[in-house]
This record gives C-alpha cells, structure tokens and sequence, in this order.
C-alpha cells in the first residue's frame, strides 16, 4: 500500500511541476484525496503536517497586502520613482527592481508582482522600453527580495516555522548574501542591458507631465491601514520576546483583520481578498509529504545522505544549497519546500547536530535561485506569466530561462561563497 502512496505522491509532483497549462490546486487536492482513502495510515495523522500557523501566516500577507494594493500605493512608488528618476531609463527600471525587491520582503513575491506588473508595463509603454526584459527583471528581483525576510516568500515562512526560527534571524542572516547579490546582478544588468533601456527626451517629457499622487485612489483607508500594517510589522520583528516564537502567523492574522475592520471591510469583502487556492494548495501537497514520511522513503534517503556524506554534516548546507537550487528549476518551490523539511528534520537527527541553521538558509536561498531559472517553478514567476499574457505580452519560458540561469549561476556562487566562508571554513 506505501507504493501506492509513493506512486501516486510522484505523479501529483510530476503534474504540478511540469508547466502552467495544468491548475495545480485541484491536482494537488485530488493527489491527496487518494493518499487519505487508499493510505496505510489513519486520515488524522494525515492532518497533522498542515501547518495551521502557516495557514494564517498566508491569509494574513494576503489580506494586508490586498487592501494596500486597493489603494493604489504601488502605482504611486512606481510612478514617483519613475519622475525622480526623470525618466530615466536605465534608473527607472532599477528602482522598479529595488521596489519590488522591498515590497516582496515586507508583503510577499506573490502579492507583490500581482500588483506591481500592471504599472511596470505601463511604465515601459510610455517610456518605449522593452516590455518582456523589464518584466522578467523585476520577477528576478521580486524573489530576491523574498528571500531576505521570513513573510517575505513562502519558502522562508515555512522553513521559519517549521524550526521556529524568528523574524529577526532570517533577517540578520539573509541580508548580507541577498544584498551582495543584488548588487552584483544590478551591475550585471548595466553592463549588458543598459543600451536596450536608453528613454528618447520625448518619452521622458511624458513621464514628467505625470502626477503620481493622482494614482492614489482611496486615501483613507491608505492612512487608516498605515499605523496598524506598521505595528503588526514591528509586533512580527520583535514579538518572539514578548510572545515566544511559532506565533508568527497569528499575529500577521489578527494584524490583517485588525488593518480590515479599522478600514471598514465587512468580514465576507475580507475573506474574498485571500487567494484560497494557494492556501488549498499547501494543505494537500502537506498531506502528500505526510503520507510518504508514513513510510520508509524519507528515512531512507536520509540514511543515504548520511551514509554518502560519512557522517561529516560540514559540507551539507552547499550540498542543499545547489541541491535544492536543481531541483527548484523542476519542481514548484512550496511543494518543495513541505518536503525537504522534514527531510532536514530527520537529516538533523541523523547527524546529530544542534544547530541545523546553516542547512536552512542554504535552503532558502537555494530554491530562490532555482526558482528564478524556471517560469513555472513558484507561484510568483507563475503569476509574472499570467499577468503578462492578459496584457497581451507572453513571455516565453525558455527566454525567461536564458535570463534567469546567468543570474542564478552567479547567485549560487556568491551564496556558497558565503555559506563556506561562514559555517564551513571556521
């Protein structure tokens, strides 16, 4: 009966895997539907990998990240940046980036691209740069940003709460590796892209005339969200002392609803601003992962990693690191992430060590830049393909590839430089 389990947690993670045309949502559900009726173990223990506090972790970036995009705050970074930048191009394009990147920190990739393309191709349209390049851009950068926070990407939240680690270490740890990056890749992108960004003055006369403070459609709930958005960020950055860690996700929960009702939405207008389908989705790829670690696969390459590695845990976090980075370009980066936690857990076990963090931030970093080479391997790239297509602009997997594997190469360099430089060579 565990072959079957395995068989049929194979085939889910193929389908959901393999390109946009199939819905992953209703894949996945049914994957595990079929591990909870044929399953060898009882439907409860099936439950309990579903993370509720990442379940509220998720409704609540949603929601917060929604009624701010409602009021048009977005438009008004981009097109105010655009104008102080006097329409530059090639500054333009790199603010849209750094604004993405800080968005997707404090608001999630997802939330953050879903609300940003519309005006980045409106900036390119006025500004006649090229549509597809700057979109692919700002996704890159939209998941580096990700990665520097623990709500910033799903990939971190997860990881964060499944070894209760708080705000403030991912944040500490990841800055320095993510901002190195970011750096190099924007050094990278005036090298190589700058002569295709050059604006005409006429074109730049245009975004000179525009009003950026027009593009703020609803100023009242803007100032009503404002104070309590900020001190749910402040309670995220430092509430483990005052409320010990694995309560992340309730506080991000009750800020959002707390930002709702302070704002006036009725409970049901709230509610409908949460994406359940991703929220459907990270249960039942839980239920997956629950049903193989029911049997011996997990443990079993656990063992083998252990065994392969002869028990030396010093050079396991590169191993994750580039592992985790292959396996990111095929496979979507949240059921990637269910299962490689607890293959960690056991991994940890095995080794016997204290401190798996090293192993962690080789992780998070790992499926970012593996996530970046393929344009369906997370639900931010995902939504980048989505976006763009309705606007008439189809962005090509393989030329979103051909620009993304350059920037992850290097990423993956200057990430195991870091991680050899300060876990390993000690």
């Amino acid at each position: 009966m565990y072959l079957f389990i395995v068989i049929i947690c194979c085939l889910t993670f193929i389908l959901i895997s393999a390109s946009g045309l199939i819905n992953k949502t209703p894949v996945a559900m049914l994957g595990a539907c079929l591990v909870m009726l044929f399953g060898a173990v009882a439907d409860h223990t099936l439950l309990i990998p579903v993370d509720l506090n990442v379940v509220f972790m998720l409704m609540g970036v949603m929601i917060i990240g929604d009624i701010l995009a409602d009021t048009g705050v977005f438009e008004w970074f981009a097109i105010a940046s655009a104008k102080k930048m006097h329409g530059n191009g090639m500054l333009t394009v790199t603010a849209l980036m750094v604004i993405a990147a800080v968005s997707s920190a404090l608001l999630s990739t997802p939330v953050t691209l879903v609300y940003l393309i519309p005006v980045t191709i409106l900036l390119a349209q006025i500004l006649d740069l090229p549509v597809k390049p700057v979109l692919a851009m700002q996704a890159y950068f939209a998941g580096l940003g990700g990665s520097l926070t623990l709500v910033g990407s799903p990939v971190n939240f997860m990881t964060g709460l499944f070894f209760n680690i708080s705000f403030l270490e991912v944040l500490r740890e990841m800055i320095l590796p993510v901002t190195f990056i970011g750096s190099v890749w924007l050094i990278l992108i005036w090298i190589f892209k700058g002569r295709s960004l050059v604006v005409s003055t006429g074109n730049r006369e245009h975004i000179m005339k525009s009003l950026p403070e027009k593009a703020i459609t609803d100023r009242k709930t803007l100032k009503r969200a404002l104070i309590p958005v900020s001190v749910t960020l402040i309670v995220l950055i430092f509430g483990t002392s005052w409320f010990g860690r694995g309560l992340e996700g309730v506080i991000l929960l009750f800020g959002a609803l707390v930002t709702g009702f302070l704002c006036r939405f009725k409970i049901t207008p709230l509610l409908h601003k949460v994406n359940w389908s991703v929220i459907m989705f990270y249960g039942s790829v839980c239920i997956l992962v629950g049903g193989l670690e029911a049997g011996t696969l997990l443990p079993g390459v656990g063992e083998y990693i252990f065994k392969y590695s002869g028990g030396d845990f010093k050079w396991l976090p590169l191993a994750v690191l580039c592992g985790t980075a292959l396996l990111a370009v095929f496979v979507e980066n949240i059921a990637l992430t269910v299962l490689m936690l607890p293959l960690i857990q056991l991994i940890a076990v095995r080794f016997q060590v204290t401190d798996i963090r090293p192993v962690l931030w080789a992780l998070m970093l790992g499926i970012m830049l593996g996530g970046s080479i393929s344009l369906y391997g997370s639900a931010a790239n995902f939504a980048l393909a989505r976006l763009a297509k309705r606007n008439k602009y189809k962005i090509s997997g393989t030329k979103f590839c051909a620009g993304g594997f350059p920037l992850a190469f290097i990423g993956l360099m200057i990430a195991a430089a870091w991680l050899y430089l300060k876990y390993i060579d000690k």
